[in-house]
């Protein structure tokens, strides 16, 4: 009959419809023919129908009251079970409920294990991100701090409203561009007009922006696609900067083509935002006192 692919997933209801698998029972459950019974439910002979099952051995596997998995054994035509059959399928369960569960639970402790190296490995990033980011003495160093968070990026860049806060601003100024593969058409110095990137009236507020593809994205408008077109921004993510209530701008990571970016990547720039902003006032204070 047709195999069961492995990944498949069943949602089963206890309910009237799933009768033999919401039944508690230790014993396996012999089925020589489903078709006939009258005990299964329809959810259960329409399953079975589809996958051309026509008899079948339920073997429900518990370890310390738990009910952890079920084994299947199933035919494509009627089959009677004799007394041999009974025992030997009844030996089956009681070994093999106890592997199961001692499988499972050894998956979880690697999950686990792999979650908390990975937690550590973010913890350390950020850590000596923090050390570079609070030793920069210029825009450049903060960008080249943090650049490291998306290595795929074609271009990072360090982007800040004219005025310092979106509301009253005219352009974008771009002090700092890291371009990794010569693609792009933003170079250091580049003023981008406010107007060309109506788009910016969505990210207003966004802790972290998250673009994977500029022309299919349903936020971006024609004129903010055109303009990304232009400077080849196809997609990006980056932390905004915020002082108090006041959108100062941003780091992005641009990148010719369409990315997908991960909740790990979010999660890591969102913790970075705030170190980057502390540093680049750090840095204007310090180059207005210069300047005076």
């Amino acid at each position: 009959h047709r195999p069961i692919g492995v990944g498949s997933q069943f949602r089963f209801q206890p309910n009237n419809n799933m009768p033999m698998y919401s039944t508690i029972s230790h014993k396996p459950i012999f089925l020589p023919n489903i078709p006939e019974d009258e005990q299964l439910g329809t959810q259960e002979k329409e399953i079975d129908a589809a996958y051309d099952v026509v008899a079948s051995v339920l073997l429900p596997l518990y370890n310390n009251e738990r009910r952890v998995a079920n084994l299947v054994f199933s035919w494509d035509h009627p089959y009677e079970f004799d007394e041999r059959d009974k025992r030997v399928y009844t030996l089956l369960q009681q070994q093999v409920a106890a592997v199961v569960d001692s499988a499972r639970l050894f998956e979880r402790l690697e999950k686990r294990a792999s979650e908390l190296e990975l937690t550590n490995h973010e913890l350390n990033l950020l850590y000596k991100t923090s050390e570079m980011i609070n030793s920069a003495n210029t825009y450049q160093e903060v960008v080249e701090a943090v650049a490291q968070f998306d290595l795929e990026a074609d271009v990072v860049t360090l982007m800040l409203w004219d005025t310092w806060d979106w509301k009253t601003a005219q352009y974008l100024e771009v002090p700092v561009v890291i371009n990794r593969h010569n693609k792009g058409g933003l170079t250091a110095g580049s003023r981008l007009p406010k107007e060309a990137f109506p788009i910016a009236k969505v990210m207003m507020g966004q802790r972290v922006w998250l673009f994977e593809d500029a022309e299919t994205d349903p936020r971006v408008d024609t004129l903010t696609k055109e303009s990304w077109a232009a400077l080849g921004i196809r997609s990006f993510m980056g932390p905004a900067l915020y002082n108090q209530k006041r959108w100062m701008g941003g780091i992005t990571f641009h990148s010719s083509k369409p990315r997908t970016y991960s909740q790990r990547e979010e999660r890591l720039l969102a913790g970075v935002g705030d170190l980057v902003l502390a540093a680049i006032i750090r840095i204007r204070l310090q180059n207005e006192t210069e300047a005076s």
